[in-house]
């Protein structure tokens, strides 16, 4: 039960277990580019326990991925223990961007978490950049919005699929679009 790859993208092998289509790298184009194949370990490692993620690109914004968390485990914690699954990309060149699960396919209580990768004496060390639980949108006030999110140059970034608590789960449907003006409407 993994998630699927970007609507449209090219491309390739999805991941590991339980993934659709993988989103295609692009040519870093406007910004921002994940590049390749789905990612093979958790954002912690490789413990048998963490949920493979996948590696997308924004080069052509807005994008729509959909996925299903039911049956993973929850990787990150943040005060909560729903199941989890994570996109990673780099950044390019600077883009503000809203990222929100506001969607008429969502079927759970969702909770979205943006960590920057840093790198500490050698080790991979994940920063909360990011987190929302509830954000009123037409479809429920239990969907997450993350609003006008300036993703800088150089760094990679991983956006975090979870829910409120470990009985939320299930279709999700995420939307990352650019940040053009408040408020940030990314609806389906």
């Amino acid at each position: 039960n993994g998630a699927d790859g970007a609507d449209g993208a090219d491309g390739g092998d999805g991941v590991g277990d339980g993934g659709g289509d993988g989103a295609d790298g692009g040519d870093g184009a406007d910004g921002v580019d994940g590049g390749g194949d789905g990612v093979d370990d958790g954002v912690d490692g490789g413990d048998e326990d963490v949920n493979e993620g996948e590696e997308i690109s924004l080069v052509d914004l807005p994008i729509t991925l959909s996925g299903d968390t039911t049956g993973l485990v929850s990787n990150y914690g943040f005060g909560s223990d729903s199941p989890d699954y994570y996109y990673k990309f780099t950044v390019l060149e600077n883009t503000p961007v809203c990222i929100s699960t506001c969607s008429s396919n969502t079927t759970y209580d969702t909770r979205l978490i943006l960590l920057k990768e840093e790198v500490v004496d050698g080790e991979s060390v994940y920063v909360e950049e990011a987190q929302n639980d509830d954000f009123s949108c037409s479809h429920s006030n239990t969907h997450a919005t993350l609003e006008n999110i300036e993703l800088i140059a150089g760094n990679t970034y991983y956006i975090v699929v979870s829910g409120f608590d470990t009985n939320s789960f299930g279709n999700y449907e995420l939307i990352i679009e650019p940040f053009i003006e408040e408020p940030c409407i990314v609806e389906i």
